[in-house]
């Protein structure tokens, strides 16, 4: 740099100016450090965090015996939340590992079924085989009458419940990997009439739905499948739409009524 000082009353005023930048007597400084950032000097944790925003939930559908990536929505639907995103897993082999080991642990297989699904299988590819995490939504609807001497709503509600515990049992089949099984069976009640008394339908209504049928259907459900965590919920709308009632029960050695929710 050239510069100059003038001294006037006292006072130094000092004025610097730049030399002119195609000054060639000096090397150039680089513009910025290009030294690479060490992704693997941070902490597992921190990379972990890194991992889980790396993920993406695919929704699985079935078409002709096999398992696709789906646009749209069927019943049963079978997604995967928190799965890979195959250009992770072609980086350097010990991210591929990492953000392997993570999405496993923390991947969620969830199943959505609702009334009649009509199918007992659902065939699973090898990318899904290793999660271990297992949600799973039911939804049954249910014809509720005060007849007593028509017993197929109650029964009609236990075949449906049966065809899902076997499609379950068949999905789970296909995932060794599994710790950890929620399922959730929401009950929808319809009343088939519309005078009935309050204060005795909401008692009638979940003697019903807790009626030998079901009871056994439910039962086999907790059986045969052993879920960590089992809930059931029965909900009634009357037929004036300004009343509606919710009743959850959760599986704990026996069932055991929940407040409502």
């Amino acid at each position: 740099m050239a510069g100059t000082m003038d001294m006037a009353d006292g006072e130094c005023n000092i004025n610097m100016t730049a030399k002119a930048h195609n000054d060639s007597s000096q090397p150039a400084a680089p513009a910025h450090d290009v030294r690479p950032f060490e992704f693997f000097e941070l902490p597992r944790e921190l990379r972990d965090c890194l991992y889980d925003a790396m993920t993406a939930d695919h929704v699985l559908k079935i078409d002709d015996g096999t398992v696709c990536i789906a646009h749209e929505t069927k019943n049963p639907v079978v997604a995967v939340e928190g799965g890979p995103r195959l250009a992770y897993l072609l980086l350097n082999r010990q991210f591929t590992a990492e953000y392997t080991e993570r999405v496993e642990e923390c991947a969620i297989l969830t199943v959505e079924a609702s009334g009649f699904c009509g199918l007992s299988r659902v065939p699973l590819n090898g990318s899904v085989q290793s999660v271990r995490r297992v949600d799973c939504r039911l939804t049954e609807d249910m014809i509720y009458t005060s007849d007593t001497s028509h017993p197929c709503c109650s029964q009609w509600l236990a075949e449906d419940i049966e065809l899902h515990r076997k499609l379950l049992a068949n999905i789970l089949a296909q995932l060794p990997s599994v710790e950890s099984l929620t399922i959730a069976i929401r009950i929808n009640v319809y009343l088939s009439e519309s005078n009935f008394r309050l204060d005795l339908c909401d008692e009638a209504v979940w003697k019903k739905v807790w009626e030998q049928p079901c009871l056994d259907a439910l039962n086999k459900v907790a059986e045969t499948l052993s879920p960590q965590n089992f809930t059931v919920s029965a909900r009634v709308t009357y037929a004036d739409g300004d009343r509606e009632v919710c009743m959850t029960w959760i599986k704990l050695g026996g069932w055991s009524q929940t407040p409502a929710v």
